[in-house]
């Protein structure tokens, strides 16, 4: 692969990030914190990438929402967003982005890349991402939590769909010696 090739994919990849708070209507809010299909992206990429490329990528997307552009979610920019009531997974994406890359099977198993997802993407995202929310709207843990709650199912669903893209797909390393 050159590096061409890989500067194109994260581009690509990053552009899609972008995009993909624009592609569900803001309706359903929980405690100001929006649905998206951002996460879905975000295992998509961890699937696709390797743990470098899929953490640049996401640092390329954090990267152009602080420096203004509307890409995170509600078409907001900027270190507000980073320090409003989302911005524990805005921070936490690249770290989960690399933790799943990092530790999924080489061989597209579903049920290890299903469990390395779930503890990067849903654990430690979804825990850590609490404790922000809790701080940021003078919460209890445990409310920020029950907050978060409704989003669980929904991304685990979305884990099950990146992860049958990825497997539906022919490595991206693979592609690039055609």
């Amino acid at each position: 692969m050159t590096k061409l090739n890989q500067m194109i994919r994260i581009a690509a990849m990053t552009a899609v990030l972008c995009v993909s708070v624009y592609a569900v209507p803001p309706i359903i809010v929980f405690g100001s914190v929006p649905f998206t299909i951002q996460t879905f992206v975000i295992f998509l990429i961890a699937f696709l990438f390797n743990k470098n490329d899929a953490f640049m990528t996401v640092t390329l997307y954090l990267m152009l929402g602080l420096l203004g552009l509307p890409v995170f979610s509600g078409g907001t920019s900027g270190l507000s967003a980073i320090l409003g009531p989302t911005g524990g997974f805005l921070v936490l994406f690249p770290i989960v982005t690399y933790g799943i890359s990092r530790f999924k099977s080489k061989d597209k198993r579903f049920v290890h890349d299903f469990l390395m997802t779930f503890f990067f993407g849903i654990v430690i995202l979804y825990g850590f991402s609490a404790i922000w929310l809790a701080y940021v709207l003078s919460l209890s843990y445990l409310n920020a939590l029950l907050i978060l709650l409704p989003f669980v199912p929904l991304d685990i669903i979305k884990v099950l769909i990146a992860h049958t893209v990825y497997r539906k797909m022919p490595s991206l390393y693979e592609l690039s010696t055609h």
